[in-house]
């Protein structure tokens, strides 16, 4: 046929009003299709089902065949598919269609079927929403999935708007079971992830649906309570989606957001966690959004918040989280700058680096250090660097800081982290050059002056170098992998050379093999970026390498494979230098040299693989062992993959020539070889396999002759020697030997090259044949199976549709570089597909081999022939094999029509489905499989083996098509390792080595032909069903173990869909009968406690399964009695086992919009009645299940382990929209007193949720009722406002005024108000008391039961008594869930049940039993909280009565009880108007009750008020009370007393935070101060040691000096006490104890007042007088050194440390530098930016170097040390330091005439201790760099060693130094030493080597 030369179309702007008239006709089309009943609608004429007359077809079924579809949306994608120049596109303007596709077979047939799969997805899409069904929702959005992943994202863009819109109002939809909702997110996912597709202009997603769903399942009422419960990993999946959502958000979203969340930012309360954490993942930053309606908006407000509340507080992770985001999509855009130096900090303090005071450990882990926030903090560090930051610049200092704790020498509790860290700044940092430069899916959004120039990925690179190689020698092979990778990539001549160099070294150290392993490692992730750029050192190491190749040290050699695999899969192994070698450089040209000895290098690594395969022989030294052992060691198994890895690439690289060297070489190795099979015969079978793939004519021409004729003259020997009698049960290495080779000769699977035909076996079949015909009936089973799999082999070789490589995968050509990546597109390859003439041989060898089989085994079945065990095991494995080989062409079995129109996809392979007489193969196997078990049954119920082979043929019948499901699951994960390790994440986007490509197309094939062949309810015979279910539960386990692990799969395959066979099964089995055996419950039972949710998809599947369960017949065996024990604790919500989810019983509400966007889009109608007809259903089935469940329970004939199942049962269906029934509510109220503890608690969870769903309407009126102007108010910081005063507690009010105020609205949380009010948009309201009458009960109500049960006073009685019984001693804690379930119960019946309380809770106050003071404290917390909304009568008769039993608490409480009413008292205070707790409050608060008691009792009332007080903003004046009657007792003479009272000053003063916003002031203006506390306390304290900086301080009274000792000794110590310093040590032990508190429990930033203190905590450390004191000093430094501090107060604690400087105690000076160390490290970032802190912090370190103290200066020198290894000091200023230590050391000399001499005298004191001052800082020099030998210290060491013979202690101090620079240079000292002249190194020989005795 003559085709036509194609039409060009074009459009015009004519065409354009053409179109719009086009455009009007449809819409009135659509419009009389939609109101024709009658008719049908253009869409629907296309898919009309009647047949076209023969003669002329009609205009529908021309349109569909031309693929015109008039309907107004397709006019629209008609539309678009012209281009700006107006040609058309071909294929359509799809979004993002898979590029794999296009390298398949019959494209065309696949446009036709991916067309037809849309088509069919959106209209039965569009129907299940119409009709509100979401289980049809579910099935096509997981066919919508099926498409993405068969055919990518390939659709028009408004069909891809209109889907994730259709999906996102699914996901949103109400009362939607989280399993859906799980499967609607994820295909939401994919819908979305690839954001550049859709540009916001198309899509505007509304934020609140989704933050009420994320809202409703995680801060929900309901939630918390336990009434909704979500399914593992639903959570993180609906964040996964708000993360890609937030960047289609609306403009006006951020502003949304902050007034809806703002006032919930109360650093006092639990909701600014809350609202950081909504902030973090809402809050939209993309680039789109202009500033001034994003992150300005916020920024500010946040940065403040954190400088305010920076010690640490846990909401920071999620602030982190944010700003990193907003670093990273906003790169250049903030300016950061100003942030740097606390962000640097604080990430340098997450480390927990061991610096802590006096090697304490104390760290503050809290926030970023207690949570891991590598991720982040990596992110916003690489985000911000370039484009004129300061970032790297911090970045370096920090890198600097941290270098030496990488050290090998240096493993900590923080190296993972450390390791973690710079491997995802490596790993970030690639991915934004990437981003910058290589990406070309989108324009970057980066300005072009922010972007990352070359010299900052040079300054990166080399900041980052030395640690990397420090990385390279530690136990963190992963992360060394990837830095070098990264960094390779970005600089490979800053890092390639330097690895290699040492490398070189490291194979030629014998002493530590460990580092040729990491630089073999880390030479492997760099191998892309070597053999790109440096080829000729490539090939040089390639060659390098083959000596270390050593059979002795296998892993060793497996690390040279793995290397030599990645050079050799990127460079052809061809001599190139016959090439044209015209116009190459020189470079190219000594390459192509290079070349040259290819053959020699293939001949020299063939020589050493023979040598490892023939030491890897495994000996079986027992002759009467028939089998080997099958397993193969680690060793061996590396061995194996390592070889035949670098082999097949060596070879599928290789030049004809070179693969001729390879064939010669390997074929004449193994002629007359016999290897053993398992290890030895393994590999070498590989090696044959793989060079038969690389070239399949020729390897076959040689190998199945040559191997045929070696079995037959084999099995030709044996049967003469069966003839003569000689018999023998030993293993026939020959035989099997040459069968492992034709197995893997023949393997097709897998093989890594793709080269093969069908038509190359062709010639050799009737040789394998002849194997066969003599081998597959061996008796031998390691020899028949082997048989076995050579015909699997020869038939997958046939059948299999693959591809076949045509070209080169690496080009030989001179001067192509090697290494190159390449796009799918340029990959020359084809496809093989049976042909006619391989059909024919494969029916051939079917009707040779399968024929005879099936006809045996039918005649068995029909008991017409007898089989042997062995017998029958051989022909189930022959069967199976054979059917694995033909698989690919064996079509599904199949019943009806089926579902999708994808099990209909790839047509044009039914010409070459193979079938028996015009059946279905798989449905003849399958009736033949169910006969043969039917007969195995009765007649030989006890042969396990072939029962177990019926199953693998069960198996392969039902997934197996090709390849099973699993081995497509292990392909797609060794191709994802595989890409990752050879991906170049610069360039990405599709380009990689061929290889990669080709894997990625073969799976391609494999998923089409897989989920073509999927398994579905139609493609399940359930007769094949009935009959695995039966051998599951067979007599034999195992036989059951195999069974069941199929039918879990086929189950897990299917879905729901198939539960209504399958649940009856399981129901039969459990039910009581006299077949029903112990094996039958125990395979059911493993059945349902195995599925993922044990089969609970619907109400109605419960309602079988549950009462089954509950009556399943008990039985004796243990195994029974466990799974029955795990099925009760994943079905009860009580256990934290529970693994179901909360199915709601509820009509789904769809949002609104999404039915008519349906309806406009598709052109569907629908009602939306099946849905609620589906929900009727549930209901109904949910009722019958509670009843059923509660008449069972009631009943009392259930055994206690069912009854437990039973009654968890119910507890697990008590939901959040359904109120049980008054019996389900009788039943729970009488299990309160059920004689099992577990059960009652399981009581009293139910009740408590039947309470929620039940409780009384609350009275709320709208907030601005309270504050009328809340809406118009404009806060600017937290805090005391006047317009929240009105919330602060009162204590001075009448009773007429509490009456009063008791009636008017209240607050009860306790963040509302602080900062600020809800916006004017929220519907917030407020609460008001319940009038009397409220409480009204009706009788036949559940309130009403439950009001019946407790005014009981009998029940209670009894209740009580089970609440106050011990349990397990010193295991009884408070329980917040049964106060909570008392709170609410009086919350809801009343104040007339306080009344029924009143006597016990009276009783058990007074009891000294630890339990029942236990269940008094719950009582009394319940009666508090549950009152709250009592009104004034009501309240005052409760406390009539309470407060008498709140003194007779406090008067009573124990050390046992102590933390019983601790947890009351914190309890009753929470979330209440504290107003309203006045009597409470008056109690505690008095001067009599807070310190005239005993002890214990003062301790106890401490605690109680500082538990009532904690964060509570609203109680001002009782802080001020509390502060004023502490204040004269600070020196309290007790010990636990004073440590109370340190806790609760620490309480008072917590309010004391100084504001760090623009506005300033205090947000806790009024309340008692930290200042003004220090100020009080200072006086008090005793300066011990004199200081001329604190002569205004007290000083030690003359009685308490002992004046014996000298000016320059410490006089701390010593002398007696007198009562005045005794109170001053007491009160000093309580302010330190007061610090630790303050920096422990409170988040905000410390306050510079803090260090007034510093004098006095310091003068104490080391004391033996008073070790109480010492150590509460000790533990107050510790805090504060480990503390981040804020900007204001760096200067003052420098300040401070001057003036303690001055002490004349030298210990005193020696805490003082201990804590300047740790404060500086901790805070380094922060004071090294700033050269003015740096140099205070210097010129403190070298004044103190001349202290006259020896102690002080050789701990200066230390921190001096420290301070030049961590880079504090560096350029200038370290150059200033050298000069000015060496003007110390060096003798001053006079000048004489024309000489110089040196000045005559003695050296007075003061110059002894410069003179040793300079010699301490020299070796702080020599100490600081233990790792490395900078340029300026050998000269300092010469500089020394002249000054050996000073005066003491100048000799000691310089050998310590020499003896520590031998220790940690000692181990690299071969390469320390280059940095030395000869001279030096002579003079070194003489310091480092001790002279021998005999020299």
């Amino acid at each position: 046929m003559i085709r036509r030369t194609p039409t060009r179309i074009e459009l015009k702007l004519d065409d354009i009003s053409e179109y719009e008239q086009l455009k009007r006709e449809a819409e009135a089309k659509r419009a009389m299709a939609k109101h024709n009943l009658l008719g049908s609608s253009p869409i629907n004429t296309v898919q009309a089902d009647t047949a076209p007359p023969p003669t002329k077809p009609d205009l529908a079924t021309i349109h569909d065949r031309i693929g015109y579809d008039p309907a107004y949306n397709c006019l629209i994608h008609f539309y678009k598919r012209f281009t700006m120049n107006g040609t058309a596109l071909a294929g359509g303007p799809w979004q993002h269609p898979n590029a794999y596709n296009s390298r398949l077979p019959n494209t065309a047939s696949m446009q036709e079927d991916s067309t037809a799969y849309l088509k069919e997805i959106r209209a039965n899409l569009a129907r299940a929403v119409l009709d509100s069904d979401t289980g049809q929702c579910v099935v096509w959005v997981i066919n919508l999935h099926k498409y993405i992943i068969l055919y990518g994202l390939s659709f028009s863009r408004e069909e891809h708007v209109f889907l994730i819109k259709v999906l996102y109002g699914l996901l949103t939809t109400k009362h939607t079971d989280p399993v859906s909702l799980d499967k609607f997110a994820k295909v939401l996912f994919a819908l979305l992830k690839k954001k550049y597709l859709i540009p916001r202009s198309d899509l505007v997603l509304d934020w609140q649906p989704l933050f009420d769903l994320y809202e409703f399942w995680e801060d929900s009422s309901p939630a918390l309570r336990g009434l909704l419960k979500a399914p593992v990993g639903f959570k993180l999946q609906i964040k996964s989606i708000i993360k890609v959502c937030r960047g289609y958000f609306t403009d006006s979203s951020t502003r949304d957001m902050l007034s809806r969340w703002r006032h919930m930012m109360c650093p006092a309360d639990r909701s600014m966690s809350t609202a950081f954490r909504y902030f973090s993942l809402f809050l939209p930053t993309t680039k789109d959004i202009p500033p001034s309606h994003s992150w300005e908006l916020w920024l500010p407000l946040f940065q403040s918040f954190w400088q305010t509340w920076g010690n640490s507080p846990a909401w920071e992770v999620d602030l982190l989280r944010l700003y990193s985001r907003l670093a990273t999509h906003r790169v250049g855009q903030v300016d950061w700058d100003k942030y740097m130096p606390d962000l640097y900090t604080r990430f340098m303090a997450s480390f927990n680096l061991p610096v802590t005071y006096g090697g304490s450990g104390v760290h503050i882990k809290h926030g970023i250090s207690g949570t891991s926030c590598l991720g982040s903090m990596t992110k916003w560090i690489v985000s911000t660097l370039g484009g004129g930051s300061s970032s790297q610049a911090h970045l370096s200092s920090l890198l600097g800081a941290i270098q030496s704790y990488y050290h090998p020498a240096n493993s900590n509790n923080s190296s993972e982290l450390l390791h973690v860290f710079i491997s995802c700044l490596c790993t970030y940092f690639i991915d934004r050059v990437h981003l910058e430069r290589y990406n070309t899916k989108w324009v970057t959004k980066v300005p072009p002056d922010k972007r990352l120039s070359d010299q900052d990925i040079d300054t990166f690179v080399i900041s980052v170098k030395p640690i990397a190689f420090l990385v390279l020698y530690n136990n963190f092979e992963d992360e060394a992998r990837s830095v070098f990778q990264s960094l390779a990539l970005l600089s490979p001549s800053t890092i390639i050379p330097p690895l290699l160099d040492r490398l070189s070294v490291a194979a030629d150290t014998l002493t530590e093999p460990h580092r040729f392993h990491v630089c073999i490692q880390a030479m492997s992730a760099t191998a892309g970026p070597l053999v790109r750029n440096y080829p000729v050192r490539a090939l040089e190491l390639l060659n390098s390498l083959l000596p270390g190749i050593d059979v002795n040290d296998i892993w060793k050699s497996t690390d040279i494979f793995v290397l030599m695999s990645d050079l050799l899969e990127m460079m052809p192994i061809a001599d190139m230098s016959g090439g044209n070698m015209v116009g190459l450089n020189d470079q190219q040209r000594e390459l192509v040299e290079k070349t040259r000895g290819f053959e020699d290098f293939v001949v020299e690594f063939m020589n050493r693989c023979f040598t490892l395969i023939e030491n890897s022989r495994r000996e079986n030294f027992r002759s009467d062992s028939g089998n080997a052992d099958e397993y193969l060691n680690d060793e061996e198994i590396a061995a194996d993959a390592a070889i035949n890895d670098t082999f097949i690439r060596m070879c599928v690289n290789s030049s004809t020539q070179v693969l001729s060297v390879i064939f010669t070489k390997l074929t004449r190795y193994l002629a007359g070889k016999i290897v053993e099979p398992t290890v030895a015969g393994g590999i070498l079978a590989s090696m044959c396999k793989s060079l038969v793939q690389c070239d399949p004519v020729k390897g076959l021409q040689f190998f199945i002759p040559t191997l045929a004729k070696s079995v037959i003259a084999r099995m030709k020997e044996r049967e003469e020697g069966s003839k003569k009698g000689e018999t023998s049960n030993k293993l026939d290495e020959e035989l099997q030997f040459n069968l492992q080779l034709l197995t893997e000769v023949l393997s097709v699977n897998n093989p890594g090259v793709f080269r093969s035909r069908g038509r190359d076996i062709l010639p050799w079949v009737e040789d394998i044949c002849s194997v066969l015909d003599c081998t597959l009936t061996l008796g031998q089973k390691d020899e028949y199976e082997l048989s076995h799999i050579v015909l699997s082999g020869l038939l997958t070789w046939l059948c299999h549709t693959r591809l076949v490589e045509t070209g080169e995968r690496v080009s030989s050509a001179v001067g192509r570089q090697w290494g190159d990546l390449v796009s799918p597109a340029s990959i020359s390859m084809d496809w093989y597909i049976p042909g006619d003439q391989e059909m024919t041989v494969v029916n051939g060898l079917l009707e040779r081999y399968l024929a005879p089989v099936m006809r045996q085994l039918e005649m068995f079945a029909n008991g017409e022939l007898t089989l042997e065990k062995e017998e029958l095991q051989r022909n189930l494995k022959l069967v199976l094999k054979i059917l694995t080989g033909v698989s690919e062409l064996i079509e599904p079995e199949r019943k009806g029509k089926w579902e999708s129109t994808l099990s209909n996809n790839l047509k044009w392979m039914e010409r070459v489905n193979i079938k028996i007489g015009g059946q279905s193969v798989r449905v003849v196997v399958n009736k033949l499989m169910c006969l043969v078990q039917d007969k195995l049954v009765l007649d030989n119920s006890d042969d396990s083996d072939s029962f177990s082979g019926i199953i693998y043929v069960f198996d392969m019948l039902l997934f197996c098509y090709g390849m099973d499901e699993d081995e497509i699951g292990d392909h797609i994960e060794e191709h994802k390792r595989e890409k990752l390790h050879r991906e170049d994440k610069l360039v990405r986007g599709k380009k990689h080595l061929p290889s990669v490509h080709l894997e990625r197309i073969t799976l391609q094939w494999e998923t089409h032909v897989w989920l073509k062949n999927l398994l579905v309810l139609e493609s399940l015979p359930m007769s094949m069903l009935e009959h695995i279910f039966a051998l599951c539960i067979h007599r034999y386990s195992e036989v059951r173990v195999v069974a069941q692990e199929l039918f879990l799969k086929l189950v897990g395959r299917v879905g729901k869909s198939c539960h209504k066979t399958v649940i009856p099964l399981l129901v039969q089995c459990l039910a009581n009968s006299p077949t029903t055996t112990d094996e039958v419950i125990k395979g059911a039972l493993y059945l349902i406690n195995s599925e993922k949710h044990m089969f609970f998809y619907s109400w109605e599947a419960a309602s079988l399964i549950w009462p089954a369960l509950v009556t399943a017949q008990h039985s004796d065996k243990q195994s029974v009695d466990d799974l029955l024990r795990d099925i009760g604790i994943k079905a009860n919500r009580y256990y934290q086992d529970y693994n179901m989810y909360t199915l709601p019983l509820s009509d789904p509400v769809l949002p609104a919009g999404v039915a008519e966007l349906v309806r406009s889009f598709t052109g569907q109608g629908g009602e939306g009645g099946l849905g609620h007809n589906n929900i009727m259903r549930s209901q109904v089935h949910y009722q019958e299940l509670e009843a059923r469940l509660v008449t069972l329970v009631g009943g009392k004939t259930l055994h206690w382990r069912h009854q437990e199942m039973a009654v968890g049962m119910l507890l697990s269906m008590i939901t959040y929209d359904h109120t049980p029934s008054l019996p389900t509510t009788s039943l729970w109220l009488s299990l309160l007193l059920s004689d099992q503890r577990t059960i009652r608690l399981m009581a009293y969870q139910a009740l408590e949720g039947i309470l929620k769903l039940s409780k009384l309407p609350s009275v709320k009126v709208p907030l601005s009722e309270l504050v009328p102007d809340c809406n118009t108010l404009q806060v600017s910081r937290p805090g005391m406002r006047p317009d929240n005063m009105f919330m602060q507690y009162r204590g001075d009010m009448e009773q007429a005024e509490v009456e009063t105020y008791w009636n008017k609205p209240f607050i009860v949380k306790s963040y509302m108000g602080y900062f600020g009010w809800p916006g004017k948009d929220e519907e917030v309201t407020v609460r008001k008391i319940h009038p009397v009458e409220h409480f009204r009960i009706q009788p036949e109500s559940v309130r009403g039961l439950i009001a019946e049960f407790f005014m009981d006073e009998n029940r209670v009685k009894t209740f009580v008594e089970f609440n106050s019984i011990e349990h397990e001693k010193g295991s009884d804690f408070f329980s917040t869930d049964r106060g909570l379930f008392l709170s609410f119960l009086l919350e809801n019946i009343g104040p007339a049940l306080s009344l029924v309380f009143q006597p016990h809770i009276e009783r058990l106050v007074g009891s000294p039993e630890e339990s029942q003071q236990r269940a008094a404290a719950e009582m009394v917390y319940g009666l508090v909280r549950g009152s709250r909304f009592w009104d004034w009568g009501s309240s005052s008769q409760l406390w009539g009565w309470l407060l008498p039993v709140f003194q007779q608490v406090l008067n009573n409480v124990t050390a046992e009880t102590q933390s019983d009413w601790d947890f009351c008292f914190s309890g009753a205070s929470n979330k209440a108007d504290p107003n309203r707790l006045r009597a409470l409050y008056e109690l505690l608060i008095t001067p009599e009750n807070l310190v005239s008691q005993g002890a214990f009792k003062e301790s106890s009332y401490l605690l109680f008020v500082a538990k009532c007080l904690s964060m509570n903003w609203r109680v001002k004046e009782l802080y001020c009370r509390t502060y004023n009657i502490l204040r004269e007792h600070w020196a309290h003479p007790y010990n636990n007393v004073r440590h109370q009272i340190a806790s609760t000053m620490a309480t008072l003063t917590a309010m004391d935070i100084p504001w760090a916003g623009v506005e300033g002031g205090n947000v806790g203006q009024g309340f008692p101060t930290k200042k003004l506390f220090i100020d009080e306390v200072i006086p008090r304290l005793n300066l011990n040691c004199p200081n001329p900086e604190f002569r205004s301080s007290r000083s030690l009274s003359p009685a308490s000096v002992n004046t014996s000792h000298s000016s320059n000794e410490d006089v701390s110590m010593e002398g007696l006490e007198d009562e005045e310093t005794k109170r001053a040590n007491r009160t000093l032990e309580m302010v330190s104890l007061w610090i630790c508190h303050q920096i422990r429990l409170s988040s905000s930033s410390l306050d510079p007042i803090l260090f007034e203190l510093l004098p006095y905590l310091c003068q104490f450390i080391g004391t033996e007088r008073d070790q109480d004191v010492s150590q509460s000093c000790l533990q107050a430094l510790c805090y504060l050194s480990a503390c981040i501090l804020p900007d204001t107060a760096i200067q003052p604690l420098l300040d401070m440390v001057k003036r303690i400087a001055m002490s004349e105690s030298y210990k005193t000076k020696m805490s003082m530098l201990e804590f300047l160390q740790v404060a500086v490290f901790t805070n380094f970032p922060s004071l090294v930016c700033n050269p003015v802190y740096r140099n205070q912090v210097t010129s403190l370190t070298t004044s103190l170097l001349s202290d006259p103290h020896i102690t002080v200066r050789q701990k200066a020198a230390k921190i001096l040390g420290g301070l030049l290894h961590s880079g504090f000091l560096s350029g200038n200023s370290l150059t200033n330091l050298l000069c000015d230590l060496r003007g110390r050391v060096r003798t001053k000399m006079t000048r004489q005439g024309k000489r110089f001499r040196k000045e005559e005298g003695d050296q007075g004191a003061q110059d002894k201790l410069n003179h040793h001052s300079g010699i301490l800082g020299l070796c702080s020099f020599v100490e600081a760099f233990p790792y490395d030998v900078p340029d300026f210290v050998p000269p300092i060491l010469m500089e020394l060693s002249t000054h050996l013979n000073d005066p003491q202690p100048i000799p000691m101090t310089i050998k310590k130094s020499l003896q520590e620079f031998k220790r940690t240079h000692q181990d690299n000292w071969q390469e320390h030493k280059t940095k030395f002249t000869e001279d030096q190194l002579v003079v070194m020989t003489d310091l480092l080597v001790s002279q021998n005795y005999y020299a």
